[in-house]
């Protein structure tokens, strides 16, 4: 990484290399740290298929990543972007040939794939989060449990005034679980037995001092939960980028017992998705609906943060280190 000396404003750029989909958004970054979106660019590349399967990125979308990755560099090119942050999570991180990825990646784009840990994803997500909701409530007043929910990894954290005091990546994710019940249909019970074979009451309670009966907010990020919550307010696709949305328990709870009834068919109708996308949504469900009943929890919060967001803010926050290249 190497940070240079510009003057605002400058184009910049921020790559996200998912599990199931590797995004380019280019924005322009102001005096202050305003950030003005320019454009976004996004191409399926199913590499969770692969790794949490098989454990490796396959050649096939090797070559489809590393295609991707070249029209990306010159896409940064055409806006004469300097520099550009390129992130990978889950499905790279846990890949037996990360570093031929790597390699690949630098080869055929000129860009340095930056493999983000699961302790600097959770700490790039909390901060963003926490970003987002001190402009909308007494977030340093709350305590609980932040949630990301990913396809292949969930990420755990506890906080408590305005702090991240624990976290951990638990290898559980919406496709994981699609993959360990089938897609046909799969119950709240299921999900949470998976989950309790965990023992992440225990961790926190060991890490954090967390007991029963402590109020705990559950607060939680991911498309998935973002739909979930959507369904909950105004019935809209999905809560927003800038978007809050508060729920009570109840509010929640209803959705997430509808979504892990429904058969995937129906709920990809209801929610106006492809049915693998709502398997994730069922899956989803089965997760927050663990851990409203595991820790009886006393609200929800879903912020409309993205990873994008995350990276972007991070990146700013930086003062803009990252990738350089011709």
């Amino acid at each position: 990484m190497s940070k240079t000396k510009r003057g605002f404003p400058y184009p910049a750029g921020v790559i996200d290399v998912g599990a199931h989909s590797t995004r380019l958004d280019l924005f322009e970054v102001a005096a202050g740290g305003k950030v003005t979106l320019l454009e976004t660019l996004a191409r399926s590349v199913n590499l969770g298929y692969d790794v949490f399967r098989h454990g490796s990125v396959s050649p096939e979308n090797l070559a489809t990543l590393g295609s991707v990755m070249a029209d990306f560099s010159r896409k940064l090119a055409e806006y004469r972007v300097r520099s550009c942050r390129v992130a990978a999570t889950s499905a790279i991180r846990e890949a037996f040939n990360r570093e031929l990825v790597i390699n690949r990646v630098r080869t055929v784009s000129n860009l340095t794939l930056d493999i983000l840990e699961s302790q600097e994803e959770t700490r790039i997500a909390f901060l963003a989060m926490r970003e987002t909701l001190r402009k909308r409530l007494p977030f340093d007043s709350l305590s609980g449990i932040c949630l990301v929910v990913g396809t292949g990894s969930l990420l755990v954290s506890w906080f408590e005034g305005g702090l991240m005091r624990f976290s951990e990546e638990v290898p559980i994710g919406t496709s994981r679980l699609e993959d360990a019940f089938g897609r046909s249909s799969f119950s709240i019970e299921q999900v949470m037995e998976t989950l309790r074979s965990q023992d992440i009451r225990q961790r926190l309670h060991e890490s954090v001092g967390l007991d029963s009966g402590r109020p705990v907010t559950l607060i939680a990020m991911g498309a998935s939960v973002r739909m979930l919550a959507g369904r909950c307010t105004d019935g809209s696709p999905e809560v927003g980028e800038d978007e809050v949305v508060e729920l009570s328990r109840e509010a929640i709870e209803r959705a997430v017992n509808s979504a892990v009834a429904t058969e995937p068919g129906a709920l990809a109708l209801e929610y106006k998705v492809t049915e693998p996308a709502a398997c994730g949504i069922a899956a989803c469900a089965g997760i927050l609906g663990y851990f409203l009943e595991e820790f009886d929890c006393r609200n929800f919060i879903c912020p409309g943060t993205t990873t994008r967001i995350a990276l972007i803010r991070d990146f700013v926050r930086r003062g803009g280190a990252s990738d350089s290249f011709p």
